[in-house]
């Protein structure tokens, strides 16, 4: 079996292709949280190998399926191995940059990933910004620009919604 060093606190990094890097964080917390969904899988797996509901049809390579064997066509059984090689990965995760960040900074902007992800679901669900084709620079630079409007407008409603200084409006 591999043996990984997992210290919470050291990055280890690697370089590929010459320009960028991996580096490898370890979480006591996402390992036990690996161990808890792996144990919770494969007891799923042991109570249908048990009640004989698994056959050859119904595996597929996804989740904990990984860890069956099937022999002869007919016996399914769970490869112990393919479990423990599968364990010496807990808490570990891994980032893929080709930036000049240092090892912790990858990781923060990584983390803040999401803030970013729901701003374009905001855009393309709540502001309804659909896929409109431009083919000039001014025109495509504008419609960005009415999305980033729209989503700041949006983003200071709910600011002001969220902090309760909502008041009434009315016509001077």
């Amino acid at each position: 079996m591999l043996s990984l060093e997992k210290d919470p606190h050291r990055l280890n990094e690697t370089v590929i292709n010459g320009d960028e890097r991996i580096i490898v964080s370890y979480s006591e917390q996402r390992a036990a949280k690996d161990r808890h969904n792996r144990d919770k899988g494969i007891q799923r797996l042991r109570k249908a190998c048990s009640s004989g509901k698994i056959k050859k049809q119904n595996v597929n390579q996804r989740g904990y399926n990984k860890f069956l064997v099937i022999e002869n066509d007919v016996m399914v059984s769970i490869d112990e191995e393919k479990i423990a090689v599968d364990a010496q990965w807990d808490g570990l995760k891994s980032y893929v940059t080709n930036t000049d960040l240092p090892a912790e900074e990858v990781i923060t902007q990584y983390h803040g990933l999401w803030v970013v992800e729901r701003a374009f679901r905001i855009t393309k669900g709540s502001l309804e910004a659909r896929p409109i084709f431009h083919f000039t620079e001014r025109r495509i630079e504008a419609h960005i620009c009415i999305c980033f409007v729209a989503y700041k407008l949006y983003k200071e409603l709910e600011r002001i919604r969220v902090s309760g200084r909502v008041g009434r409006v009315r016509q001077v």
